[in-house]
């Protein structure tokens, strides 16, 4: 093993870590987002009167918060794969936040 070798084997673990960090880190993000999306959906009579709506209209409103929570979220899975490469996911995500 060379001089050259032990330097990027040493390397590859800080970096390995930092990756697998990301991963966590957003990965829990998404799972609690997912999760509310969820509730959102599923039981949307509990979270009406928190947005000062009723009836109808009102759950109608928040399943559809339900809907963009996981709208919002379509990129995570992308960046929890490769966090790594996330400059581009980032921005198309910022591009798509300001079109509308």
């Amino acid at each position: 093993m060379s001089a050259g070798d032990e330097a990027t084997h040493g390397a590859a673990p800080a970096h390995a870590w930092r990756v697998w960090f990301a991963r966590a880190a957003v990965g829990a993000v998404f799972v609690v987002n997912v999760w509310c999306a969820l509730a959102f959906i599923v039981d949307p009579a509990s979270y009406v009167a928190g947005f000062e709506l009723s009836g109808v209209p009102g759950t109608v409103v928040v399943q559809s918060f339900g809907i963009l929570f996981l709208m919002w979220n379509a990129t995570y899975p992308l960046v929890i794969w490769n966090p790594s490469n996330t400059g581009r996911c980032l921005a198309w995500c910022w591009r798509s936040r300001q079109s509308g």
